[in-house]
């Protein structure tokens, strides 16, 4: 709900065979994806150039997956072909703090801090050919631009036009108490079962 313009994403196939959640999926636009089956992947992923050549943004996580570790993972080719085939403006956005929000071997999501900031965009065109046009190339410059503005964001500075810098503090997640995991699963049924009924009145 911060990006400016509408625009599509890409998701992982799975969430579509989810009650609720896959139908929300598809009425959001999200463009399913296979990838377990490299050749399906690379052909559902032709969907994404051709919403993107319309002038429809598209939201790629350029690792592909959620990271196991908190940490930058190494970038998928996708998005870079997809930039190639369309000539798009790339413009890389860096969340932190989701992670520790919510570890992958954690049940309860847990209090804390998300800091999500919009790079300044990247037109290839723009760059040398050498980077511009070589698909690795511009993964690894806009690999680098997102690894430097998240050492930025967690030395807890942050760029404040021509007074200066400002503080910003950065606060990671920590564990949820037990009481407060109650109140999460009490919270979760309440909104499940508020779905069940909304689906019997409108059947």
């Amino acid at each position: 709900d911060s990006f400016p313009q509408f625009f599509k994403s890409i998701g992982k196939d799975d969430i579509f065979l989810m009650p609720y959640v896959g139908w929300m999926a598809y009425v959001y636009g999200i463009l399913p994806i296979d990838r377990k089956h490299r050749h399906e992947a690379i052909k559902q992923l032709g969907r994404a150039t051709r919403v993107c050549a319309s002038g429809v943004a598209v939201a790629l996580s350029p690792e592909g997956t959620r990271s196991k570790t908190g940490q930058l993972m190494r970038f998928k080719k996708g998005p870079f072909y997809v930039q190639a085939e369309t000539s798009a403006i790339v413009t890389p956005l860096v969340i932190l703090g989701n992670y520790e929000l919510w570890p992958p071997n954690y049940l309860f999501t847990c209090p804390g801090q998300v800091v999500m900031r919009y790079l300044p965009p990247i037109d290839p065109s723009s760059l040398p050919p050498s980077i511009g046009q070589n698909k690795d190339e511009l993964s690894r410059y806009v690999r680098k631009q997102m690894f430097e503005a998240i050492d930025e964001i967690m030395s807890g500075s942050e760029e404040g036009g021509k007074e200066g810098r400002k503080k910003r503090k950065y606060a990671p997640g920590g564990e949820l108490t037990w009481w407060l995991r109650g109140v999460n699963w009490a919270c979760m049924c309440l909104f499940w079962l508020m779905v069940e009924a909304a689906w019997v009145v409108v059947t």
